[in-house]
């Protein structure tokens, strides 16, 4: 466990976590460590994201605005350009997408300028097809998942 490494989480990730995996009625000790982390500053969550589960309505944005607000990083204009820079390099990290994965550059960006590990669900990409692994990648940012999130905090539950 590195107790400095800062997480950028992705929707992916959180929407899976939450809904599949560890829901909260089942695991909620996953999710008392994920607000610690939060509480702890090494968490964040990019507007764009927190917006997209907003829209799912299935308790996770509003378990974040009330559990740990703070990890939601509102837009500012470092990150509008740093999500220009990569748009203008992966323009198609966007194209065709009908809303789905519209907030990808934003966690792209925030973790580029905060120096995070993204924490995705997403899988693959390449240039014709950028996801956020090949982005991350890219970019030299190792992308991981949430259950590798676990691993590195070592977290242990009942």
């Amino acid at each position: 466990m590195s107790e400095s490494e800062v997480y950028c989480v992705d929707t992916s990730a959180f929407l899976h976590a939450w809904n599949r995996d560890y829901p909260i009625r089942a695991f909620p000790p996953v999710w008392d460590a994920v607000a610690q982390l939060g509480v702890a500053g090494r968490l964040i969550v990019p507007e764009m994201v927190f917006r997209e589960l907003d829209r799912q309505k299935d308790g996770m944005a509003d378990w974040l605005k009330t559990s740990i607000p703070d990890v939601i990083i509102w837009m500012d204009q470092e990150q509008q350009s740093a999500v220009k820079k990569i748009l203008d390099r992966y323009p198609k990290m966007l194209q065709n997408r009908k809303g789905q994965r519209a907030a990808d550059p934003f966690v792209v960006a925030l973790a580029l300028i905060r120096g995070a590990t993204v924490v995705t669900d997403e899988a693959g990409g390449n240039e014709r097809n950028p996801k956020i692994p090949s982005v991350c990648t890219a970019y030299g940012i190792k992308p991981i998942s949430f259950r590798d999130v676990i691993a590195r905090e070592d977290w242990r539950f009942g």
